[in-house]
C-alpha cells in the first residue's frame, strides 16, 4: 500500500465560528417625532432640538380663570389685580388655541357667585368692566335668584349701577329673588344716602314702560 493511500483523508473545512452567529437585524431608527413614552414632540426650526409640546393656551387660562374666582371669594383684591393682568395678557397674546372669554362659565357652584358679582359686592368698580370684556356675563343668576344689577342695587354701588346700565344685556326690568323684584323694588326699600341717585339712574334707563308693581303681584 502506498503511504499516500495509508494517510486518512481530509475532511471539510471547518466553519468560521461567526458563521454560527445569525445575521443581525438592522437597527430600527426611532421616530424623532416621539418622545420616549410616544407622546408627539415638535422640532424647533434651526437648531434640531426636540421640546415636548406645551398645555394647551385654553386650559392655562380657564386655570388663571378660575384661581381669580378663588380669590374674589377671599376678597383678596390686589392678587386678583395682579392675576387679572395675567390673564388679559395672554388674551392679547393670541394663538391658536386662546378663549377671548375666559371667565365666561366660571362661578362657585355653591353659591352661584362670580367673581363679576363679588366685584359688585365688595364696590370694586376698576373690576367690573374688566371682568366683563373677558366673559362674565351680566346676566347671570346666582343661587338667590339675582343677577348683578340686583346685587349693585341691594348694595346701594351707584357708580356700578350706572356702568351696568350702559352695558348690552343688562335688563332694568329684571326680576329677581324669591320675591320677583326689580331694581327699582330693590333700591326703594333701601335707606341709604344714595338711593334717591341710583333710583333715578334706573327709572331713566327703564323708561316710562317700568312696571312698578306691587312686591310678587302679577
Amino acid at each position: 500500500m502506498s503511504q499516500a493511500a495509508g494517510k486518512k483523508g481530509k475532511g471539510p473545512p471547518k466553519k468560521n465560528d461567526d458563521d454560527k452567529n445569525p445575521p443581525a437585524k438592522p437597527t430600527e431608527e426611532k421616530d424623532e417625532t416621539s418622545s420616549n413614552n410616544g407622546d408627539k414632540k415638535e422640532v424647533k426650526e434651526g437648531n434640531g432640538v426636540d421640546v415636548v409640546k406645551p398645555p394647551s393656551a385654553g386650559i392655562n387660562m380657564r386655570e388663571v380663570a378660575s384661581k381669580i374666582l378663588v380669590l374674589a371669594q377671599k376678597g383678596e383684591w390686589p392678587a386678583v389685580e395682579q392675576t387679572l393682568k395675567v390673564l388679559e395678557k395672554l388674551v392679547a397674546a393670541g394663538g391658536e388655541d386662546t378663549v377671548t372669554v375666559p371667565m365666561a362659565g366660571i362661578l362657585d357652584p355653591t353659591t352661584g357667585m362670580t367673581p363679576l358679582m363679588y366685584a359688585v359686592k365688595d364696590n370694586r368698580t376698576s373690576f367690573v368692566e374688566r371682568l366683563i370684556e373677558l366673559g362674565s356675563d351680566v346676566g347671570a343668576r346666582n343661587n338667590d335668584n339675582y343677577n348683578v344689577l340686583h346685587i349693585s342695587a341691594m348694595y346701594s354701588r351707584e357708580d356700578i349701577v350706572k356702568l351696568l346700565l350702559s352695558k348690552r344685556g343688562v335688563d332694568p326690568f329684571a326680576t329677581g329673588g324669591s320675591r320677583q323684584q326689580t331694581a327699582v323694588h330693590i333700591v326703594a326699600s333701601r335707606q341709604t344716602g344714595t338711593a334717591t341717585s341710583i333710583l333715578r339712574a334706573l327709572l331713566t334707563a327703564a323708561g316710562k314702560d317700568i312696571r312698578l308693581r306691587a312686591d310678587g303681584v302679577s
